[in-house]
């Protein structure tokens, strides 16, 4: 049990690391630019398909609300198994 622990608290030590250092990176990849009022609105007027749980029902794009780039949504996706889902 103590080797297991060992390995767990090294490895979310490195996510943390890792995290913490391309942190800032990850917004210059993967955000392609933020939502103006004009375009909010016209997304707004668009119905939606799902709401994710983590807008709280709340699915109405705000003005500078950030847009990502496909390939980082696609892949946060995958790593995180929602695609299964």
């Amino acid at each position: 049990m103590g080797k297991f622990l060992t390995h767990a608290i090294i490895t979310i030590f490195l996510l943390w690391l890792g995290i913490s250092l391309i942190g800032g990176k990850i917004d210059e990849i993967c955000v392609e630019g933020k939502f103006s009022a004009v375009q909010a609105e016209a997304v707004n007027s668009l119905p939606w398909g799902k709401c994710p749980g983590y807008r709280n029902g709340d699915c109405r794009v705000k003005e500078g609300d950030r847009m990502l780039a496909k390939e980082c949504s696609e892949l946060s996706r995958s790593f995180f198994l929602r695609n299964l889902w």
